[in-house]
């Protein structure tokens, strides 16, 4: 597997209705036979190159590392799912279920910051420092900021991180995108996870274009 970050990148993109933080190392390592630094989707990937080793040959030539947030080098990361939305609470929603998702805004932060009042609530004063203006303070921070949820009319939108994005140095070849298709369509039978998706990305200075 190459590491080599002055060539240009393609992405293999698996679009999923499911957030791919859960599983993205291992569907790479199931799809691929690779694996990043920290060693993720080891189980997955030996899957593959028992069951594939020919194509596992092949993509380990053109698979390229990219650091994550931690300096950690993986040939795969979480990327943003055209289509859908995060309200911010970890609730994924398709563009169009606005109010769905405006709901499910207002019960999480409820739930949240009802749990965070009923344990400020069962603090004893005195211990760790608390005080009763301090309690008194914060339960009325916590219930603002349910009254601000139950007040908001349009739903907060970030990007949905549903898809797995491979890295490559070359442009995977029809055998190999198809292989990892089909490799794709299994692992994600399995974890009961739908595909919506392929893309393949070429990335030019950190803005991507679908070829």
């Amino acid at each position: 597997m190459r590491n080599n970050s002055l060539v240009t990148q393609f992405l293999f993109v698996i679009d999923t209705d499911k957030y791919a933080g859960n599983f993205e190392r291992q569907m790479c390592g199931y799809v691929t036979g690779q694996v990043g630094e920290c060693g993720v989707g080891m189980k997955e990937a030996e899957t593959a190159r028992k069951q594939i080793p020919n194509i596992v040959t092949k993509l380990e030539e053109i698979v390229t590392n990219v650091p994550d947030d931690h300096g950690c080098n993986r040939p795969v990361s979480i990327f943003s799912t055209p289509g859908w939305f995060n309200h911010g609470m970890g609730g994924h929603f398709r563009e169009g279920s606005e109010t769905q998702a405006l709901l499910d805004y207002r019960r999480e932060m409820q739930k949240y910051y009802r749990d965070q009042i009923k344990l400020t609530r069962s603090v004893i004063v005195g211990t760790g420092g608390w005080t009763a203006k301090g309690k008194k303070e914060s339960i009325a921070k916590y219930q603002s900021k349910i009254d601000e949820a139950m007040a908001l009319t349009k739903v907060h939108k970030y990007p949905a991180y549903n898809s797995v994005a491979i890295y490559f140095n070359k442009v995977p070849d029809k055998e190999l995108i198809d292989a990892m298709k089909k490799r794709a369509y299994k692992f994600a039978s399995k974890k009961r996870i739908k595909i919506k998706k392929f893309r393949l990305l070429k990335e030019q200075s950190k803005s991507y274009r679908e070829i």
